[in-house]
Formats: C-alpha cells, structure tokens, sequence
C-alpha cells in the first residue's frame, strides 16, 4: 500500500473447456485479437496460479462484475467495464 492505495492481483478463475469456449467465440466476435493454438497451448501449460501472498483476489465468474467489484475491492461502487 503506497499514498492510500493498494495494489491487488486479480486472477479470474476459469476452466481449460471455458477459456478454448471464449477464445473460439472470439474468432467470431473479434472483441480481443485471435490467440494462435500453439500459444494457447503454450500459455495454459506455462501459466502459474497466483500465490495468495500476491494481495490476491479470485474471480470465479458466477457473480456479476460490478456486484463482485463491489464486494471485494475497498471504496470501488461497482461502475466497472468488462
């Protein structure tokens, strides 16, 4: 914590079968740029769970962000983009 604020790490939990879902509706969506195969393979094998010790906070998904920003971040009202 520096001058009031704090620094959080926010890990929103998903399922290998939830990610490969949103990365294809992507191809079609075109929201966020296309992840290659070999890189998702490569970052799903690579990536490691943050530790608690990071100030971590776990989004699961099954609350809405704004009610789950709410909740859990001090002082935010919940106004958030996704």
């Amino acid at each position: 914590q520096q001058n009031g604020s704090a620094v959080y790490v926010i890990y929103t939990k998903l399922t290998i079968q939830e990610l490969e879902q949103r990365r294809h509706a992507n191809r079609d969506n075109r929201q966020r740029p296309n992840v290659r195969e070999k890189d998702f393979v490569e970052l799903v094998r690579d990536f490691e769970v943050p530790a608690a010790e990071e100030n971590l906070l776990v989004y699961e998904g099954a609350r809405p962000v704004a009610e789950w920003i709410h909740s859990n971040l001090p002082g935010e009202t919940g106004n958030a983009s996704h």
